[in-house]
């Protein structure tokens, strides 16, 4: 679950305190929770306990959603998890009512969405539960039964959530679910490359790597067996079952790359690779002896262009003016399948948490892509990239 964005939903049952170690095991396990609270909710647990173990404000009122629409909510969620769900709640889902925030963002969202019944057993049984229950699971909503046990009452019935460790199960089960890359190789390229000039010198630019590593993890939770062949020191976590192949050079790059791409379904390139390089590199340091030095350059060769075989090619294309014009001469010169174009002028994107960019592919489609974070710009290109797999093997 490492980067999974969870929207955990809260609703007016004596249950909403276990939703509490939901919370801790969730982010232990690497997610990323939001938690969004019905208002009832907010009469057994406050709102305060669950922002400070989510890390996050939690969200409780159609009106003050911290400068976030609900549709914004619901786009950046990969998992819709409510637990526990009341019969109200599994009501208003199955009719399709938006009058509190939490069934807004979970009516807008389009991932999947696990659904904890937490009741008295008179009231799950109940038969108009029931065929809301039956609705929700034609609706494509995963449901899990309320466990047998003691309730709230006293009695002893079948209404108590189910232990964490199911829930987690069905969580994990929903995002297993959504790895339509298993089987297939993607190589992804990250950083800027080092052109040494002497023993301590070199030509780069201002690439971080962050992009890279993001398509990498988002390849990876797909399902993906990714190889990442990167200059960069890890900008953040990867998991371990990611394959980091650490180059320094354009020439170091392009045999990684050509040597990884033998098995590769797909290649992303997302490092900026030097278009020069020194024709000389001096085994000793350069002594500053004269005020002008002289560096004579040579062209370096095209990694994407010289990568054989019928696997995808994603190139990338970081420019300062005429962006479109420049990036589809670019999908065309290098017989690209797809391109994703940024601006980069005036500092932005290089470095950064953020990015926005356009995608165009060789049959002549193309989007552009708002501000956003560079892990969510990742899920979208891995997204276009599964849509060339799944054509490729249609």
């Amino acid at each position: 679950m490492i980067g999974k964005n969870i929207i955990l939903g809260v609703t007016g049952s004596i249950a909403a305190y276990k939703a509490l170690d939901l919370v801790v095991s969730l982010r232990t396990l690497g997610a990323n929770v939001q938690v969004v609270m019905t208002e009832a909710a907010t009469r057994f647990v406050s709102v305060l306990s669950f922002s400070a173990l989510s890390g996050q404000q939690a969200i409780c009122n159609m009106w003050e959603e911290n400068g976030l629409s609900h549709i914004t909510i619901a786009q950046k969620a990969d998992i819709i998890l409510i637990a526990p769900a009341s019969a109200s709640t599994i009501a208003r889902l199955a009719c399709g009512d938006a009058s509190d925030i939490l069934s807004a963002i979970t009516l807008a969202a389009t991932c999947p969405k696990v659904v904890c019944a937490a009741m008295n057993d008179n009231m799950y049984v109940n038969t108009a539960t029931q065929a809301n229950v039956k609705t929700l699971k034609s609706y494509g909503f995963k449901i899990v039964e309320p466990a047998y046990g003691r309730l709230a009452s006293g009695k002893i019935g079948r209404g108590r959530l189910a232990d964490a460790s199911d829930i987690i199960a069905a969580v994990q089960v929903a995002i297993d679910e959504q790895k339509d890359l298993l089987g297939q190789a993607i190589v992804i390229t990250a950083g800027g490359t080092r052109e040494a000039i002497d023993a301590v010198r070199f030509i780069s630019n201002r690439s971080s790597g962050k992009m890279g590593f993001a398509l990498a993890q988002a390849a990876w939770q797909r399902g993906a067996k990714v190889t990442l062949i990167s200059t960069a020191t890890p900008p953040l976590e990867l998991h371990d079952k990611v394959d980091i192949t650490m180059v320094d050079s354009a020439l170091e790059m392009q045999k990684a790359v050509q040597q990884a791409c033998l098995q590769a379904s797909a290649i992303i390139m997302a490092a900026a690779v030097a278009d020069y390089k020194p024709v000389y590199q001096e085994e000793q340091k350069i002594k500053k002896t004269s005020e002008h030095m002289t560096l004579q350059l040579i062209r370096t060769e095209d990694i994407i262009s010289q990568v054989s075989g019928c696997c995808i090619k994603v190139g990338f294309a970081a420019e300062t003016a005429d962006l479109l014009k420049q990036a589809k001469d670019k999908l065309k010169n290098k017989n690209l399948d797809m391109i994703v174009a940024n601006d980069v002028s005036g500092g932005r994107v290089f470095g950064s948490d953020n990015t926005q960019f356009v995608i165009i592919k060789k049959d002549g489609s193309s989007h552009f892509y708002e501000d956003m974070s560079k892990t969510e710009a990742a899920t979208v290109i891995i997204e276009e990239v599964a849509k060339l797999l799944n054509k490729e093997d249609k």
